[in-house]
């Protein structure tokens, strides 16, 4: 169900891609896929989800090794609202009370890249991101709960999440590459967010291969 769901999106961000592309200094595309690990440390509640992820980069300045990037990644997921907080949620839990959730991480990024050779480069850097997470579709015994939901995910700052990221680049021809990157996402809203959570907990780890476009 959520990759249909997802499938929806392929044609608008492709679209967003190749405007950008023709209309700016931009010197390759990356399309990504992968896995997203989401901390969750209520016990009452679904497990840790690891869930597909699929999204876009792009590098909108390069300077020598520096580099400042941009892009989305979307993936979707279950939750429900216990009357304090919006928990990752089963669709098949008992009492039918979920969310169906579509998240998009925005985020913007300056790092260094150093190519060993022609054939392989390695990258770290360090940004920003915002996480628009919107409840879409509730079942029947959930739907008022989807107000509480949103409102839990954008209060205290909950969008909010610097971010980390290491990426090895193996350049296949003068067009293509495909890349690994590990990002973590840190949730420091727990600073002043008062609900006194462990720091894991709402924690995002993604693992991402990439198809490099070279424009």
């Amino acid at each position: 169900m959520m990759h249909r769901k997802l499938s929806f999106l392929l044609p608008a961000f492709l679209l967003f891609l190749a405007v950008s592309a023709y209309t700016s200094g931009i010197d390759r595309i990356s399309i990504d896929t992968g896995l997203i690990y989401i901390g969750n440390s209520d016990t009452d509640s679904a497990p840790s989800p690891i869930l597909r992820t699929l999204g876009f980069h792009i590098p909108v300045f390069r300077k020598n090794l520096f580099v400042i990037s941009t892009g989305m990644l979307f993936w979707g997921n279950y939750y429900a609202y216990n009357g304090v907080r919006a928990l990752p949620q089963e669709m098949e839990a008992p009492g039918d009370l979920w969310n169906w959730t579509l998240a998009s991480m925005i985020d913007s990024k300056f790092g260094i890249e150093y190519p060993f050779n022609d054939t392989l480069t390695a990258g770290s850097d360090l940004g920003l991101s915002f996480l628009l997470r919107f409840p879409i579709v509730s079942s029947k015994n959930a739907g008022a709960d989807s107000i509480s939901v949103l409102k839990y995910f954008f209060s205290a700052g909950r969008f909010f999440y610097p971010e980390t990221s290491i990426y090895l680049i193996w350049n296949l021809s003068k067009g293509w590459a495909v890349s690994f990157t590990a990002t973590s996402y840190y949730p420091v809203f727990h600073l002043w967010d008062g609900e006194n959570l462990p720091f894991y907990d709402q924690l995002l780890l993604t693992g991402l291969l990439s198809f490099i476009i070279k424009i």
